[in-house]
């Protein structure tokens, strides 16, 4: 069990022991038909099973003035949980190729989180334009789900049951070109605009505190919508080897400007 015993500001001594696991079984599958020359099907499906254990204890006694004397106040905490759930998923995408140059592919994927309470659809699509020999333009659009993991309670916060969800529309365009002996370059610009955020605590003096949750400054902030906007390069390195397969891969990047 992860133990951290201290003294806070010098003077109100604190324990805490986190203690937590998880436990996963889970199924893939991935299935690719060929329908035509131009045409091809992707589908599968996914099954996740688990099963969380948390065990945190905070014995925390801070100094407070009560009718003038300085007394300690006992701020105590012992929560034990046990969340269990399932997560299953299904997609579908049709691959077409129109013309030689472009390549086009909508899909659609349904998720399920049992402990969360929710599920929903979450359509996709992605396109490739080949301009010449070493150019090609992609770009990307989708809906996504994100749901906290079984493990990600925050216990310590006081946290003890699961929100739906996070909602998401991702949006991503990107250049690719090719040079010689294996190198390519990739530049990309997204943006991501998220809804149904889920709340977090953060310490507004100090965030970076070995114990958060035993300050008197953590505070809960609940955000109603988000939007990441970026813009990321790289550097493909396709490299000879002397064994039998394909060439190494070595990336660099991505950089931000």
């Amino acid at each position: 069990m992860p133990t951290a015993t201290g003294v806070y500001d010098g003077v109100n001594p604190v324990t805490v022991n986190d203690d937590r696991s998880l436990t996963l079984t889970s199924l893939r599958q991935d299935w690719t038909y060929t329908l035509t020359d131009h045409a091809l099907l992707r589908g599968g499906f996914e099954a996740q099973s688990g099963d969380a254990h948390y065990d945190y204890v905070r014995a925390y006694a801070p100094y407070e003035v009560q009718n003038g004397y300085w007394v300690r106040e006992p701020d105590n905490t012992d929560i034990t949980l046990n969340p269990d759930g399932e997560y299953t998923a299904a997609f579908l995408a049709l691959r077409l190729q129109p013309v030689t140059a472009l390549v086009i592919e909508p899909g659609i994927r349904w998720e399920r989180h049992s402990y969360t309470g929710d599920s929903g659809w979450s359509p996709r699509l992605n396109a490739a334009l080949t301009l010449g020999p070493r150019t090609t333009v992609r770009a990307a659009w989708g809906l996504y789900q994100q749901a906290q993991g079984l493990q990600d309670l925050a216990v310590p916060d006081g946290q003890t049951s699961f929100f739906p969800s996070e909602r998401a529309e991702q949006r991503v365009l990107s250049l690719e070109y090719r040079l010689k002996h294996g190198v390519n370059l990739r530049a990309e610009v997204y943006e991501r605009l998220s809804s149904q955020l889920h709340p977090y605590f953060l310490n507004v003096t100090d965030p970076y505190f070995v114990l958060p949750e035993t300050r008197s400054d953590l505070m809960e902030i609940d955000p109603t919508k988000g939007r990441a906007r970026g813009s990321n390069s790289w550097r493909k390195v396709e490299m000879e080897t002397a064994s039998v397969g394909p060439p190494a891969t070595h990336w660099r990047g991505p950089r931000n400007w």
